[in-house]
């Protein structure tokens, strides 16, 4: 397993560099519309994908971001009260949204209920929007966190009710992402047959949707499985299809 780890580290080496390496000059164009914007939609927006520029490197600067969208989402919501019902509907959305994301990087620092806490707040915004979308990606967000818990029947339970949402919707990167998750769930349980046929399904929409970060996913998760099993030549040809589309991305950011 120590040639999984180092495999599974250097993608997601290459990953973090990548995502950096794309945001750090687009940080610089967000504040120049920021300070351009004169629509309360538009700065709560801003400060979401502001936030998200420092979610890897600097997780605390990204709530102190999302809780600025929030702020004023709030604002706007009660001093606001000639908000059409479509901006008023858009910076709820918004809300849910700043929420749910403080939420996840509460779990990937550990703080589990606190991720549990947020994400069940963005979810009643969601589900009294009527907004399927959201409503998924909170079942998504929870089904990660009772994962993490080992509660593998909760989070499969999760991860299937998003399914059914995405399916509903033709979101095919939704459907993958919780393909991915399922394979996850049932690789940790062991049950390695059930974790190879969600990866295969993953990577063949992450195929079709020439989404390369999401193949090279794929195809590392596809290795363990293999590997795994025991069949390790097969391990070896994933794991470096996966390490040579990280490659292939490292360049083109380089």
């Amino acid at each position: 397993m120590k040639i999984t780890k180092y495999l599974l580290f250097v993608f997601l080496l290459f990953y973090s560099f990548i995502h950096v390496q794309g945001q750090i000059p687009k940080s610089d164009s967000l504040w120049n519309e920021f300070r351009k914007a004169k629509h309360d939609t538009t700065k709560i927006k801003l400060y979401l994908e502001i936030g998200d520029i420092y979610e890897f490197q600097l997780p605390d600067t990204s709530i102190v971001y999302y809780q600025k969208a929030i702020a004023l989402a709030e604002k706007s919501l009660v001093t606001s009260h000639s908000l059409s019902p479509i901006v008023a509907t858009t910076i709820k959305k918004y809300l849910a949204s700043s929420i749910r994301y403080i939420g996840i990087i509460y779990t990937n620092q550990g703080f589990y209920d606190k991720g549990i806490e947020f994400y069940l707040k963005a979810l009643k915004i969601s589900e009294e929007l009527g907004d399927k979308k959201g409503v998924s990606r909170c079942y998504t967000s929870i089904g990660i966190v009772q994962y993490y818990q080992g509660n593998f029947e909760k989070s499969i339970g999760y991860f299937l009710k998003s399914i059914n949402i995405d399916k509903g919707l033709g979101d095919k990167k939704g459907i993958a992402a919780d393909y991915t998750n399922l394979g996850n769930v049932y690789s940790e349980m062991g049950t390695f047959d059930k974790a190879l046929e969600y990866y295969i399904k993953s990577l063949k929409i992450a195929e079709e949707l020439e989404d390369k970060i999401g193949m090279a996913q794929c195809y590392g998760n596809i290795a363990i499985i293999h590997e795994e099993n025991g069949f390790f030549n097969k391990a070896m040809e994933y794991y470096q299809k996966s390490l040579k589309i990280c490659e292939e991305l490292g360049d083109k950011n380089g």
